[in-house]
């Protein structure tokens, strides 16, 4: 699948490179106004997210789709996900920055991000070889 492909790009990133893709602004005052903590997020992570959004894997009904396995941490569906689930976790977390200030650094602290890319990745492998079996395109080279 091309837009998993693309994004795997950004693999090597959440594997390697974690403390360089956000930081944590901690509260703060300023001239007598509490300014809360937020999250500021390297441009490398802001390119990840907009390939996300274009890739055309984000759905709509995540929310119900990942609802349906009543899981007390989502992040613990990530490694047995079907592709409909995988596409939902990435959702989630691609979109719930909007609701949940920091959401992005988490996935990238936790590892989800680079969980559901690895997931995203075999799901499609496995897709492409059930694909060339029922072609009957599988070929075994033993040396």
């Amino acid at each position: 699948m091309k837009a998993i492909n693309e994004l795997l790009y950004y693999r090597e990133m959440f594997a390697s490179r974690q403390d360089s893709l956000y930081r944590w602004v901690d509260t703060h005052t300023e001239d007598g106004i509490i300014i809360l903590g937020y999250p500021v997020y390297s441009r490398t992570l802001l390119r990840f997210i907009n390939a996300v959004y274009d890739s055309g894997l984000l759905l709509g009904e995540y929310e119900e789709v990942i609802a349906e396995y009543e899981a007390p941490d989502i992040d613990l569906l990530i490694a047995g996900a079907d592709m409909r689930l995988a596409r939902a976790l990435l959702t989630y977390y691609v979109r719930g920055e909007h609701y949940n200030s920091g959401l992005w650094g988490r996935g990238v602290y936790k590892r989800c991000f680079l969980r559901i890319l690895d997931r995203l990745e075999e799901l499609s492998h496995m897709r492409m070889l059930k694909y060339s079996r029922a072609k009957g395109s599988m070929r075994i080279t033993v040396p």
